[in-house]
């Protein structure tokens, strides 16, 4: 959380929008979660790599989908 906040504070120095991804890929209590279970009839959905740092391709379907909501709630990206 620390560094989030020094590079949340850089952004807003210089004028750069942060989005804070964490919250998309954390569990209901914001703690780090490696898998997303989205359909109890199935296993639970890798989202973070082996590493725990790289996301897989469902994690990143999970970042983009959390960008593009930030976007269009700030008014940077059109609906249309």
């Amino acid at each position: 959380q620390y560094i989030n906040d020094v590079i949340k504070r850089t952004c807003q120095r210089n004028h750069v929008y942060f989005i804070d991804m964490w919250m998309y890929l954390a569990d209901s209590s914001r703690c780090f979660q490696r898998y997303w279970n989205n359909d109890p009839e199935h296993y639970p959905t890798p989202i973070r790599a082996k590493d725990g740092i790289h996301v897989t391709p469902e994690g990143n379907r999970m970042l983009s989908a959390g960008i593009v909501r930030e976007l269009v709630k700030r008014n940077l990206l059109p609906l249309s």
